[in-house]
């Protein structure tokens, strides 16, 4: 038996035309509704019966295209990376990195699954997630992962939701500051 496919959909209400709404009532794909202050908006919709995403808060009058998101990831003045929410896989990441702090090419870490950096640290993932998932969006984050060469380093990220990027629920992060805790174990 194979397992469904989980799909993330994360919409704004007030996007949606009136045979949209329809078409999702018909379906009984829309399980709740909510506002939370004056111009915060989310709606979570089910897919194949189950709960698309855990329900995040959105700002219904911010639109975020393709193209806007990739102008903000071009025009950022330090690393910045998009990452899916459900696979934590890195979608995008700008050459705005030095060899030292990145180490490999922007190219190589587009489909890494940033989780497995997060290995010794899930404590500051989850509060991360935890942020994203009451705010939708972090400021002045700090965090502590594994950087791919194995080495720990603490960072200082804005994060940021992005409804819908490539079809999925993606976060965005300018990483501002970074320092090396802990070097990279030499294998002998």
């Amino acid at each position: 038996m194979s397992k469904a496919k989980r799909e993330c959909l994360c919409i704004s209400y007030s996007s949606l035309s009136e045979a949209q709404i329809a078409w999702l009532n018909r379906y009984n794909l829309i399980t709740e509704i909510g506002q939370k202050g004056l111009d915060a908006e989310y709606i979570e919709i089910q897919v194949n019966g189950m709960q698309a995403f855990p329900r995040f808060r959105m700002n219904s009058t911010t639109e975020y295209t393709y193209q806007k998101v990739l102008e903000m990831i071009g025009n950022a003045d330090c690393v910045a990376t998009i990452t899916a929410m459900e696979t934590d896989t890195c979608l995008l990441i700008n050459d705005k990195g030095s060899p030292d702090r990145i180490i490999w090419t922007p190219a190589q870490y587009q489909g890494l699954n940033w989780r497995w950096l997060w290995r010794d640290t899930m404590d500051d993932y989850e509060r991360m997630i935890q942020g994203l998932r009451q705010e939708s969006k972090l400021d002045n984050f700090t965090y502590r992962m594994r950087r791919v060469d194995g080495s720990l380093a603490e960072y200082t990220a804005d994060y940021q939701l992005i409804p819908n990027f490539l079809g999925v629920p993606a976060r965005l992060a300018y990483n501002r500051e970074w320092r090396l805790i802990e070097p990279a174990r030499v294998r002998q």
